[in-house]
C-alpha cells in the first residue's frame, strides 16, 4: 500500500494561506515495518518561519490468520502433526505442541499453538491437538486418564484381558470381553499400567497412564 499524506495547513495573518508553501521533509515506506516522521515548515514572505510541525507515522504488521486441521489422528509409530493454511497464503508459520516446537509420536492430548512468522504479517491461533491409539488387527488399547477401553472387532474364539503394574504383577484378569467398546470398571491407583490382551491366537501389549484413582 503507499502512504496518502493528509498533509498540513498553515494561514499567515499578512500572507493568507501559504499552504502551497509548506516544505515536507521524510518519507513513510509502507513495505518495511516501523516509525517514521514527518515535519512540515514554512516562512512567510518576509523570511519568517512558523514553528515546524511533525507527524508520526507507525507501519505495523498486517493481520493474517491461521487455520488448523488435521487435529486427530491415530498412533502409527511415526511424529504426527496437524496441518495450517494462512491467508494471505502461504506465510511462514511457527508450531508448537505444549511450548515445544517438536512434533510428538506419543499417544495424548497437545496443546497447539500457531504463531506467523513473517516480517510483514501477523496472527495467532491455537487448539487441542490429539494422538489417539492406532488400530492394530481391529484392536485399539487407550486410557483417557481414568478408565482404560480395549475396543476388538471381531472376536473368533475368545478374548483375555490382564492388567499389570510396572514390575509385571498381575493385578486384573478378565475374559469377559465382547466386540465392539470395553472399558475396566476395576480400581487402580494414579500410574503407569500394561495391558495385555489376547484375541483368538493373537496377542498385544500396551502401556497406559492412569491419572485418577477410579470408583465405582
Amino acid at each position: 500500500a503507499i502512504f496518502a499524506d493528509p498533509g498540513a495547513t498553515a494561514l499567515d495573518n499578512v500572507d493568507g494561506d501559504l499552504t502551497s508553501k509548506i516544505v515536507l521533509t521524510g518519507s513513510v515506506y509502507t513495505n518495511i515495518i516501523g516509525t517514521y516522521r514527518l515535519t512540515y515548515k514554512v516562512s512567510d514572505a518576509a523570511g519568517n518561519p512558523a514553528d515546524e510541525v511533525s507527524r508520526i507515522v507507525n507501519v505495523v504488521k498486517a493481520a493474517a490468520t491461521i487455520e488448523i486441521s488435521e487435529l486427530t489422528q491415530y498412533f502409527n509409530e511415526n511424529r504426527l502433526g496437524v496441518t495450517v493454511a494462512t491467508v494471505p497464503a502461504g506465510l511462514p508459520v511457527i508450531v508448537t505442541y505444549n511450548g515445544s516446537a517438536t512434533v510428538p509420536m506419543a499417544i495424548g492430548k497437545y496443546a497447539v499453538v500457531a504463531t506467523i512468522n513473517d516480517i510483514n504479517y501477523e496472527g495467532k491461533s491455537s487448539s487441542t491437538f490429539e494422538i489417539l491409539p492406532g488400530i492394530k488387527d481391529g484392536v485399539r488399547i487407550y486410557s483417557d486418564g481414568n478408565l482404560i477401553y480395549v475396543i476388538i472387532e471381531k472376536i473368533k474364539t475368545g478374548a483375555h484381558l490382564s492388567v499389570l503394574d510396572i514390575n509385571g504383577r498381575t493385578l486384573y484378569e478378565t475374559t469377559a470381553l465382547s466386540e465392539g467398546m470395553n472399558w475396566i470398571t476395576q480400581n487402580f491407583n494414579s500410574g503407569g499400567y500394561i495391558v495385555r490382551l489376547q484375541v483368538d491366537d493373537k496377542q498385544y501389549s500396551t502401556k497406559v497412564i492412569l491419572t485418577k484413582k477410579q470408583r465405582f
